[in-house]
């Protein structure tokens, strides 16, 4: 088993799709398919996590090629509520209204790329 941090997530880790690669600066692993694994991580944290850690909220941030500021406009909050929320996770205390939105509905709204604007 391959242990998948390059994600910036600490628990992944891929049983196949992973090939070792001789570089000239030693091994390297080759992930077959980075777009489909990527897509079914953030599947999963969308449809069966109810709260977000830091890491996964930024792992879909950036799979969204959203910068902090364009997903603040999103969710009507500030980049700076969305660099807490990447940075502590989901809502630890405090009202609700300050927590990272998780719910699939809220992600499944997202853009595939970044370059759209909220409407």
């Amino acid at each position: 088993m391959y242990h998948y941090t390059e994600c910036g997530l600490p628990n992944v880790w891929l049983a196949n799709g992973v090939k070792p690669h001789a570089t000239p600066y030693g091994e390297a692993m080759v992930i077959e398919n980075v777009e489909g694994l990527h897509r079914a991580i953030g599947m999963q944290l969308v449809h069966r996590k109810p709260y977000l850690t830091g890491c996964e909220f930024r792992f879909l941030r950036k799979e969204l090629d959203l910068s902090q500021n364009a997903l603040a406009g999103y969710f009507g909050n500030d980049a700076q509520s969305v660099a807490l929320w990447e940075k502590r996770g989901g809502c630890r205390s405090g009202p609700t209204a300050s927590c990272a939105p998780s719910t699939a509905s809220t992600w499944k709204a997202m853009p595939i790329s970044g370059r759209s604007s909220p409407g």
